[in-house]
């Protein structure tokens, strides 16, 4: 009975011893690196870690090692791991988060993914907790099963008590000429950890005649507020006989009482006036005078002409229908050598009347006789 007993014992001890060999290996962190605007943070290489120096607007770099720790004699790969890093409520309470691509792990072997992530403009000073989740799936015969690792550190934005930041400064158009204005938009926000009730902007240039000062304003505190930042527009003007250049638009910020100041300088181009080139006029066609054509004809030239000129003869119908023909007009040359008809139509008109009314009395004295 009692030795029984103890095989039992050791059945059960070499199941355990088994059972453990086949899950041994995992998928595990083996190492995660932070860098803030490009500076490496060795504070998160472990478990708990905090990545400092973050500030609004900071670049954030992270470089997470996950590896397959089945051996080579156990040859265990794990399929389709992916990697997922999460920052907790830093973008107005919601998360940023991203995830890799799924890629394969042999056994002992490691694979190192990046992540990066933009700070919020608009975020407050206070830690937040990194998220990171490894997952992945093995297959060894008919035996499968999930495997996953997790790991976390924190990321801690720093804010100084006083500290307003331009944040945006757009000049349109940043390049003018003869004389143009341009405009420049200029943007602040409070990144302090206090309130700012004495804030006030100018804008200068010696050059350019130029120096606007506006204020003050107030400024609160915090993220996500519209209270925290204000815009101002400043008209920026040219004279004509300006040199070509590049002239600096100074905006000079002061707070907390005049006590702190930031200057930051955005540029304009100035551009030479473009000289129109006149396109040259078409000259006017000159119109040449019109040329009359005078013919001048000869005293035979005219008399031969007036010669073919001759009335129609009239048509002989009855006495009452005989008109005597109108005089026809000739030139001056052609009155010198008048024709015979101008000299003799009219008496010839006469005397074949007179022919006429005889022959008409002839006849009606035959009839009358042939009557009788």
């Amino acid at each position: 009975m009692r030795k029984l007993t103890i095989l039992s014992v050791l059945a059960m001890v070499l199941v355990l011893l088994v059972s453990a060999s086949v899950h041994a290996g995992e998928l595990k962190f083996k190492e995660v690196k932070a860098y803030v605007d490009g500076k490496k943070d060795s504070g998160v290489s472990e478990t708990g870690g905090i990545a400092d120096n973050v500030a609004p607007e900071s670049k954030l770099k992270f470089q997470v090692t996950v590896e397959n720790t089945f051996t080579e004699a156990e040859k265990i790969e794990i399929q389709g791991v992916s990697v997922e890093v999460v920052i907790d409520g830093i973008d107005d309470d919601d998360d940023l988060d991203d995830e890799s691509d799924d890629f394969d792990l042999d056994a002992l072997d490691d694979k190192k993914v990046t992540f990066n992530f933009d700070v919020p403009l608009e975020v407050d000073a206070t830690t937040y907790n990194v998220k990171l989740t490894a997952k992945g799936r093995v297959v060894n015969g008919s035996n499968s099963f999930d495997v996953s690792a997790n790991t976390s550190f924190k990321v801690e934005v720093e804010k100084d008590k006083h500290d307003i930041w331009i944040y945006r400064k757009v000049l349109t158009p940043a390049s003018v000429s003869c004389g143009r204005a341009a405009e420049l938009d200029v943007g602040l926000i409070n990144q302090g950890e206090e309130d700012e009730d004495d804030v006030y902007l100018e804008v200068s240039n010696e050059a350019l005649g130029l120096k606007q000062k506006v204020g003050p304003f107030e400024l609160t505190e915090g993220a996500n507020d519209d209270d925290i930042k204000i815009s101002k527009k400043f008209k920026v003007a040219t004279a004509k006989e300006l040199a070509p250049g590049v002239y600096p638009l100074t905006m000079h910020v002061t707070y907390d009482k005049d006590s702190k100041s930031k200057t930051e300088a955005v540029d304009l181009t100035v551009a030479a006036c473009e000289e129109k080139k006149e396109e040259p006029k078409a000259e006017a066609k000159k119109e040449e005078p019109k040329k009359e054509v005078v013919e001048v004809k000869t005293d035979a030239q005219a008399t031969a002409a007036a010669a073919t000129v001759q009335p129609a003869a009239p048509a002989v119908t009855s006495a009452a229908s005989v008109k005597t023909a109108p005089p026809v007009t000739l030139s001056s040359s052609a009155k010198k050598a008048p024709g015979f008809l101008e000299s003799y139509g009219t008496g010839l008109v006469v005397l074949l009347y007179v022919v006429v009314v005889v022959v008409a009395i002839a006849l009606f004295g035959m009839l009358f006789r042939r009557r009788d």
